[in-house]
């Protein structure tokens, strides 16, 4: 008789616990929601930007934006960093993968001469992340192995944040650099009997000591002969790191 007056105590429990397992899920679609909205319209708006708008400064402003709300998105939810399958980690992970994404482009949009002073802007940002974020979730404090990653991927966003804030408050007259092509390379895409890149090797030039290879288009690899020249415009950069923008073909050759 008492085993049987026991047993609606453990059907009522896992009722309530299945209630409150449900209810957590409506909220987390409902939090996911506007966090999808947002992570897709800085998406569009900087395929935008990227492709016919052409702001420089609109894309680390998306970088920022997106890079914040994921923060906001972690912080207001008691902290995820080191635990995903807490309420709201996956709105923290979209923005922050799409805010990644948009930050970390510019590492292929120019190429910076002066690496030494970008890399250690991004440092300093990567560790005032970190920061925040362990002063936010103290668990993390015994998780080192999370924290080396975590640490990585902040250093990433800033290199990203820094060298956009540079290229867009770049106001500088560029100088330009006749430099000599001294080997081309077209060999095909790993996997592909189709699909070539284009590569031309440049001779040291202005502040680059030694030789480089750079991707081009077909067109200035084609209209370029071995041991001809192309135009590279140096800029000082709005934060005083060099940079440039691959390179082009003179003036005299178009």
């Amino acid at each position: 008789m008492s085993d049987l007056g026991n047993e609606p105590a453990p059907t009522a429990e896992l009722q309530a616990q299945l209630t409150v397992e449900r209810q957590r899920s409506e909220r987390s679609q409902k939090r996911l929601k506007p966090i999808a909205t947002i992570s897709l319209s800085g998406l569009t708006l900087f395929l935008l930007n990227a492709t016919i708008l052409h702001l420089d400064i609109l894309t680390p402003t998306i970088a920022l934006a997106l890079v914040l709300s994921s923060i906001c998105a972690f912080s207001l939810n008691g902290g995820v960093v080191t635990d995903f399958s807490k309420e709201g980690a996956d709105a923290h992970i979209v923005l922050l993968a799409v805010g990644l994404f948009v930050s970390i482009f510019p590492i292929w949009h120019a190429i910076v001469i002066d690496f030494g002073a970008i890399t250690l802007d991004s440092m300093l940002i990567g560790c005032a992340l970190i920061l925040f974020a362990v002063a936010i979730d103290k668990t993390a404090r015994s998780l080192p192995f999370i924290l080396l990653g975590s640490l990585v991927v902040s250093v990433c966003f800033g290199y990203g944040a820094v060298q956009e804030t540079n290229m867009a408050l770049d106001r500088s007259p560029p100088d330009i650099f006749h430099v000599p092509v001294i080997k081309k390379d077209s060999p095909f895409y790993k996997g592909s009997s189709t699909r070539r890149s284009y590569q031309l090797t440049l001779a040291p030039w202005g502040p680059e000591s030694a030789r480089r290879t750079i991707a081009v288009d077909e067109e200035l690899f084609n209209s370029v002969p071995l041991g001809g020249a192309v135009c590279i415009d140096l800029r000082a950069g709005g934060l005083g790191i060099r940079w440039y923008q691959g390179a082009d073909r003179c003036a005299n050759q178009r």
